[in-house]
């Protein structure tokens, strides 16, 4: 034991594997700088440091991004050799060309503005909300006396209203699989301070503009990523979990290493090993757009930490497959499943309770419709997917 604390007290202080982390990207050693950031904020972890510790993943998350951009361009990289355009690649959080539409004049007495989506065109099934005090109206228990919605069209709205205080919000729905979503849209030119700024609202003056974007795979504007919770809701889409050493038993607790659970992925392979796992689309996305596959990698020693997932997937099914590459070069097939382990009563040939994972060569990843929140209620529910050996 005090061996053990010794070794502990020698390890590298969170402070100086950023500083090497930072060195690393001066050099564009991108990849190289980004597992040292992540190294950082495992010491600052250790250190109890949780702010910094959050900092350094955000940082390496970043240093991720360009590489993610060069499979989404890749005849910016000619050192490697484009795949056919039925293969490329798509990263799950592709970085985000938002064209901002021309700006619309004030009309007076409209709240007027344009619903575009990531890429500048007109967002579709958009749903434009409005709301507040009409002037002269009498308010009763400062419930808002002005309410209603329109449809845009075309990528654009227009709305007449009596001269007031207005707030304006929109969003979209669609029908998929049988199932209806709908997504929040995001104000492309939010006030810097609203008119009545506890409340939210302007005044309608000589008429307001608010434009929106509808995001399915980008950050949201502002959002933290300083803890686990504000972290995993910083971007809009669907999100994958991932766990490569369950072991836990529905029932009774503990663990086992019974033959349908031996060969964790965690435990198996060295922490350098790297994990692919490849999203290829079913059929058309949640908005009917075609969908491309969708590529993730991850390093297995961050297993554990609440990076460790994958954020701003376009909402849709996929069929999901996984490989881990050790560092010798060798790529090995992970089976996968949906569901944590399940304790089978009296199921093992002796009469002893035995544990069970349902592991397949690939499964179905489907994000269903989030059920939390007021109606409408927005997004998708985030999806855990189990690696094993």
């Amino acid at each position: 034991m005090i061996y053990y604390v010794a070794m502990v007290n020698q390890a590298p202080r969170g402070s100086a594997l950023e500083t090497k982390a930072a060195a690393l990207s001066s050099a564009g050693k991108l990849h190289e700088a980004g597992d040292a950031f992540t190294s950082a904020a495992k010491a600052y972890t250790a250190e109890g440091n949780s702010s910094a510790a959050a900092k350094a993943y955000g940082k390496a998350a970043e240093l991720y991004e360009p590489q993610a951009d060069a499979l989404l361009n890749p005849t910016r990289t000619p050192q490697a050799a484009p795949l056919p355009q039925t293969q490329v690649p798509r990263p799950a959080v592709a970085p985000v060309r938002t064209v901002a539409p021309s700006p619309l004049a004030p009309r007076a007495g409209m709240i007027v503005g344009r619903v575009i989506n990531e890429l500048g065109g007109a967002a579709t099934s958009v749903t434009v909300r409005y709301s507040g005090f009409q002037e002269g109206k009498p308010i009763f228990n400062h419930f808002e006396n002005v309410e209603g919605d329109v449809k845009a069209a075309g990528g654009s709205y227009t709305i007449r209203v009596p001269p007031g205080d207005y707030r304006v919000s929109a969003y979209a729905t669609y029908i998929y699989q049988g199932r209806t979503y709908h997504f929040e849209l995001e104000a492309l030119n939010p006030p810097a301070r609203h008119d009545l700024d506890g409340l939210g609202l302007d005044h309608l003056r000589g008429g307001l503009v608010r434009d929106f974007v509808l995001k399915m795979t980008a950050k949201k504007a502002g959002a933290s990523e300083e803890t686990e919770t504000v972290y995993n809701a910083a971007y809009y889409g669907g999100r994958l979990n991932f766990d490569c050493g369950q072991t836990e038993q529905i029932m009774g607790g503990g663990h086992t290493f019974a033959p349908p659970l031996a060969g964790l992925v965690d435990t198996a392979y060295p922490p350098d090993s790297r994990l692919q796992i490849t999203l290829t689309p079913q059929g058309a996305l949640v908005d009917g757009s075609a969908g491309r596959v969708v590529t993730i990698k991850l390093r297995l020693g961050d297993h554990g930490t609440y990076p460790f997932s994958q954020r701003g997937i376009f909402p849709g099914v996929y069929i999901a497959t996984a490989t881990v590459t050790t560092p010798s070069g060798k790529t090995i097939p992970l089976r996968l499943s949906l569901t944590r382990a399940r304790t089978i009563l009296k199921g093992s040939p002796d009469g002893y309770d035995m544990t069970v994972m349902d592991w397949k060569p690939s499964v179905l990843v489907d994000f269903l419709p989030s059920d939390i929140g007021p109606m409408p209620r927005f997004g998708v529910k985030p999806v855990m997917l189990f690696l094993g050996k």
